[in-house]
This record gives structure tokens, sequence and C-alpha cells, in this order.
């Protein structure tokens, strides 16, 4: 697994987004992602645990994790390590200012950011492309 977090910041001018820390989970065997959006870098570690527990009770066992080596990433290892987590997960840490190491998650951000500002065209903008045939 490689996971990522990403800080949102608006454009100029755009009001504040309500969730602006952005976190992908990649499985590197399947490319599977799974994208959430957090107001707070620290409820990362407990909405992780969630999933990870879930997996695990349902048998899908996560054996590797690699992330950077930020403040709530420690903090995800140090409670993954707990005797109330118990998940025996090998962390590994990418690193600092490397984002090849961590590629398939910086590729998700990009495909996914492009995709979302795909949806963000203004509907006039598409109108003199469009051709009425009636």
């Amino acid at each position: 697994m490689i996971l990522d977090l990403l800080s949102v910041q608006p454009p100029a001018g755009v009001v504040a987004l309500p969730k602006s820390n952005w976190i992908i989970l990649v499985d590197e065997c399947t490319n599977f992602k799974i994208s959430h959006f957090f107001h707070a870098k620290d409820q990362m570690t407990e909405a992780m645990r969630e999933l990870l527990k879930g997996w695990r009770d349902k048998g899908i066992v996560t054996k590797f994790m690699c992330m950077d080596k930020t403040g709530e990433n420690k903090l995800l290892e140090q409670r993954a390590r707990s005797k109330d987590w118990q998940l025996g997960i090998h962390m590994e840490y990418t690193p600092r200012d490397m984002p090849q190491h961590n590629h398939l998650a910086e590729l998700a951000f990009a495909a996914i950011g492009n995709k979302g500002r795909a949806f963000e065209l203004p509907f006039s903008s598409l109108q003199g492309g469009v051709q009425d045939h009636n």
C-alpha cells in the first residue's frame, strides 16, 4: 500500500474548501485507489485504522505501507503498532521531496485532480461547440 496526503488550496478569490486535506491510498498490486477528504490531517489516522481493521476482519491483510515521514504518518505508525490496534503492518518511509518513490499516489492525485477540473468547465464555454439541429 502506498499512502500520501495532500493539502488542497483553493485558487485566489475562491471560498476556502470545507475539507482541504486529501488522502490517497493505493494498492500497489491491483492499482486500487481509495481517496478521502478530511477537515484536519489528524483525522486521517483514525479513518485509516477503521479501514485497515475492516479489511483485516474480512481477510484482506495489509503487510507493507509506504509513505513519507510526516507527523501524521508517524502517528499512524505508532498507533498501528499499539496494543489497541495490533495491525502488524511494516511501515516504509520514502525520502523527503522524492515523489518518484511515492509515484502511484502522486499520479493518482494528478489524475483525479485533472478529472475534477474537467468537470468545472462553465457551460457557456461549451455552447460555442454545440449546434442545434432542430
